[in-house]
């Protein structure tokens, strides 16, 4: 049988894990270029050209080579990130990551070639349009049985006392 002490510390722990915050979503992205025949204007242009982030979300956007293409490229994600990598025509480690901290859209482009266009529309954290951030959601069950688990912990140790 658990001790007053140990079990006093169970009840605190779980109380404790109820303010841990969860990570922000993770949200890789994947563009390719394609060709004239696929493109709305000019020659090349980012597919797809549009994505969807939240606010506080870890968002990657990575460069993949389309199959035979010896095209140089390379992905430049504008304001207020301003990131790009190398211009190659081999995308290895291609990639950019980045947390957005406001509502809004953020361009990216090819340097190369200035019809490939795309962007992220970056939303709200929590769908009201409000640009602050709030606490990730939780499993309303995990919390309630935290919340049980640490309540009768300490209510067995006060009875023990009293």
């Amino acid at each position: 049988m658990l001790g007053n002490s140990k079990l006093a510390l169970v009840g605190v722990l779980a109380l404790a894990l109820l303010a841990v915050p969860t990570a922000a979503a993770e949200n890789k992205m994947f563009v390719t270029e394609a060709l004239e025949a696929n493109c709305p204007v000019g020659t090349f242009c980012w597919k797809p050209a549009t994505f969807t982030a939240r606010v506080g979300d870890n968002v990657t956007l990575e460069w993949v080579q389309a199959n035979g293409s010896i095209q140089p490229h390379n992905l430049h994600i504008k304001a207020p990130v301003n990131e790009k990598t190398p211009i190659t025509t081999t995308p290895e480690n291609a990639s950019i990551t980045f947390t957005p901290t406001k509502t809004g859209e953020i361009q990216f482009i090819c340097d190369v070639h200035p019809t490939m266009v795309g962007k992220i529309v970056v939303q709200s954290a929590n769908g009201t349009g409000d640009e602050t951030p709030t606490a990730p959601t939780r499993t309303p069950g995990f919390e309630v049985a935290l919340l049980a688990a640490g309540a009768l912990a300490v209510a067995v140790v006060l009875r023990r006392r009293g």
